[in-house]
Formats: structure tokens, C-alpha cells, sequence
């Protein structure tokens, strides 16, 4: 096995959004108090496509990542998802 390559990188990178959606569930009941499956459902599509992203760049390095790294490159592409899938929603408020 090759040591340079990341260990598990699809896992770390959905235990990440394990992590993030929960929090972001929680965060979001409070704050809206009802917090729609609708809204459940998009937050959970965003996850997915992060954490797929997060792992495929993890899988393809070439120098190993750990569970801080692929968090912080988590977190990045997550914002980045959101704010490409809310440009739509933002134009056809306005």
C-alpha cells in the first residue's frame, strides 16, 4: 500500500458532512424555527456534492491528508457549492 496516498479519504470527507449537516440542521432549526424537509433535502444535496469533491481531491493527492485537512478543505468547498447554488435563487429574487 502506498503511504503517500490519503487513508479512507471518502470517509473522512462524509464524516465532515456527517458533521456539517447536522450542525447546519440544528443551526437552522433554531434559527427559522421550522426548518422544512425541502430545506433538509437541499442542505443534504450540498453535503453530498461537497463531500464528494472533498474526496475525490483527498483520494488524488498525492500527499496524505488528515481528518484537520480534509475539514478545512471541507468547509472551503462547502461555501463555495452554496454560494454557486444560491446565485440562481438570488437572480430570480431580484
Amino acid at each position: 500500500m502506498d503511504e503517500t496516498r490519503t487513508v479512507k479519504p471518502y470517509q473522512k470527507a462524509f464524516a465532515w458532512g456527517g458533521i456539517w449537516i447536522f450542525l447546519s440542521t440544528v443551526l437552522l432549526s433554531i434559527v427559522y424555527q421550522i426548518f422544512s424537509a425541502e430545506g433538509f433535502g437541499r442542505m443534504f444535496a450540498l453535503t453530498m456534492i461537497s463531500s464528494a469533491i472533498v474526496g475525490f481531491m483527498a483520494k488524488r493527492s498525492k500527499s496524505a491528508w488528515s481528518f484537520t485537512k480534509v475539514g478545512v478543505v471541507y468547509f472551503l468547498v462547502a461555501i463555495v457549492v452554496f454560494l454557486i447554488s444560491s446565485y440562481g435563487a438570488m437572480k430570480r429574487a431580484s
